[in-house]
């Protein structure tokens, strides 16, 4: 099976095929800024979806002016987790958990069949990193701030998704999730993955 490390350019993976249908797989970073402005900025469905995304960067550009620095504040939904650890020291821990647990790696299948684990990817101020539920087929899409040099590191729960298609993506901690789905998902993501990586608190 071919891996594609951390700093592998995600475009590369713009066309899986999953059971012989294609379909794509858009850039982590314009997907999750679209989900950061829809939740953060509240824009409104307008009619013409040319204008509402040009209302929705020009949001953007303005909050990025007004933030020297991103934080966790940039997902304010997620649930938050500290490790008494380096970022360094935690991405190593989660690289050796899906080593161990193959079962919580996103594989997706290439049109040319190669089996590719989607690992890590980077965007300007944050690593994204994914876990497969298996026995739900779902996906966990968690953050961790790269731009953060402190001595402990916050990873973030922040959206779920059904299958490995990365569509129809779910935020924690808002609506889009009913309370009885939200305390699970934080639950099995809290039992299953974080008691694995060593001693955790809640933000």
């Amino acid at each position: 099976m071919l891996k594609i490390n951390e700093y592998t350019d995600t475009n590369i993976l713009r066309k899986i095929v999953i059971k012989s249908t294609i379909f794509e797989v858009y850039s982590v970073s314009m997907e999750t800024n679209f989900r950061k402005l829809r939740n953060q900025q509240s824009i409104p469905a307008f009619k013409d979806k040319l204008f509402a995304m040009f209302f929705g960067l020009v949001v953007g550009f303005s909050f990025l002016y007004s933030c020297i620095n991103l934080n966790t504040d940039d997902y304010p939904w997620a649930e938050y987790y500290t490790f008494q650890c380096s970022r360094q020291a935690l991405l190593s821990k989660i690289n050796i958990f899906k080593e161990r647990n193959p079962d919580y790696q996103l594989v997706v299948t290439l049109q040319s069949g190669q089996k590719v684990e989607l690992k890590n990817t980077y965007t300007a101020h944050f690593c994204h990193i994914y876990f497969y539920l298996k026995n739900r087929n779902e996906t966990l899409h968690c953050v961790m701030n790269i731009s953060d040099t402190a001595r402990t590191t916050q990873i973030g729960l922040e959206a779920v998704s059904k299958g490995i298609g990365f569509n129809r993506w779910r935020e924690i901690n808002t609506k889009k999730l009913t309370p009885k789905e939200n305390q699970e998902l934080k639950r099995i993501f809290e039992n299953q993955i974080l008691d694995q990586l060593g001693p955790w608190s809640r933000k």
